[in-house]
């Protein structure tokens, strides 16, 4: 366990060197690729060194038992790897600026399984020759340890009251499922990228042309009275312009001025803190 384990870090400093060979820097995009494939980094490694030591305990020696153990799972692996490979591997084609920031995933993706797959089959049957030639002499094969016959003794009871009493446990959890969809439709707030994710808005106004702006001001009182009166978990804070009409947030083409427009945007509390929705506000 110890040896399959230390694939992890073998493989990600292995990873980091192919990255630098590539040059793809250290960032948030390329650490999310790692991310992906982490818990897929140690995969290989078990399935070789569990069928080392079944072959161990056929009665190979370590050197017969790494050679054998390792060369019989290398195609179920590799094209288990292969496929990973193929689901990350369009990314790679992607283009324009949004192709630039992707890219580094499938990269990062292939490069980290690539040092994972060499780890598994050069460097871990290695290690696993070295350490049970090591401790050949202290390991027992099938011998089991008391607290793990009592765990298997006990695992076994209910595995066997589960598949006597099957109808129950089926029944059992369809009473399970139909009770949890009961509290999610009526105890949960459910949200999926909703409209009411919206916390802003905006209220525009217009006068007669002409209208100078101390008068446009005037006018908009009533209707900023009326928002700042709006409950304390509803608004946050609003903010009002005279003399134009226009989107807060970067170049709007279709932006208006004039000493006769007004406009009042409303910031309103997480969706999460308020029950009305903002088109009922």
């Amino acid at each position: 366990a110890f040896m399959t384990a230390l694939g992890i870090p073998i493989a990600i400093f292995a990873s980091f060197l192919m990255m630098t060979v590539f040059d793809i820097n250290i960032n948030l995009v390329s650490m999310l690729g790692i991310l992906l494939v982490l818990g897929m980094l140690v995969d290989d490694g078990i399935i070789v060194a569990e069928n080392v030591y079944r072959h161990m305990e056929e009665g190979k020696d370590p050197r017969e038992a790494a050679i054998a153990g390792t060369s019989e799972v290398i195609p179920p692996v590799t094209i288990t790897i292969l496929t990973t490979f193929a689901v990350f591997g369009p990314l790679l084609f992607m283009e324009d600026i949004i192709g630039k920031f992707v890219r580094e995933i499938p990269a990062v993706v292939i490069i980290t399984l690539s040092a994972s797959l060499f780890e598994a089959f050069i460097i871990l049957p290695s290690h696993l020759y070295d350490s049970l030639k090591l401790f050949q002499k202290r390991i027992k094969f099938g011998h089991e340890k008391k607290w793990f016959v009592a765990l298997k003794s006990s695992y076994t009871r209910w595995l066997n009251f589960c598949l006597k009493g099957r109808y129950l446990i089926i029944g059992l959890l369809i009473l399970i499922f139909f009770f949890a969809v009961w509290v999610m439709s009526t105890q949960l707030k459910f949200l999926l990228f909703a409209g009411e994710g919206i916390e802003q808005f905006y209220v525009r106004a217009e006068a007669k042309k002409g209208t100078s702006l101390e008068k446009t001001n005037e006018l908009l009182n009533p209707v900023e009275e009326i928002i700042a009166n709006l409950p304390e978990e509803e608004l946050d804070s609003y903010r009002t312009f005279v003399g134009s009409i226009e989107q807060e947030r970067g170049f709007d083409p279709n932006a208006r001025r004039g000493s006769h427009l007004a406009q009042i945007t409303v910031f309103l509390t997480p969706m999460q803190q308020r029950s009305r929705r903002p088109q009922e506000i």
